[in-house]
């Protein structure tokens, strides 16, 4: 992770950080929201079924797809995201 921050002792910028960064399309977004919509379903499938998946963590999805929403929608606040389905 170090390599990929800026050293501030050294007064370095923050171009280490942000060289390698590119801005994602509308679409290409909005498709991944999709996707962990489809997630969540899933990961809930298989908690009401008792059965856990190893490859499901329902945090780590909700969340991702709450910043995914968020990205989506300017006038959403991050603290109150729908995460209905």
């Amino acid at each position: 992770m170090i390599d990929y921050c800026p050293d501030l002792q050294q007064e370095e910028g923050p171009e280490k950080f942000t060289k390698d960064i590119e801005i994602r399309s509308f679409e290409e977004i909005y498709k991944m929201r999709d996707v962990y919509y489809r997630a969540m379903w899933s990961c809930r499938h298989y908690q009401l079924n008792n059965d856990p998946h190893d490859n499901f963590n329902m945090s780590i999805i909700m969340e991702r797809r709450r910043a995914l929403s968020w990205c989506l929608d300017k006038q959403l606040d991050w603290d109150d995201v729908p995460q209905d389905t």
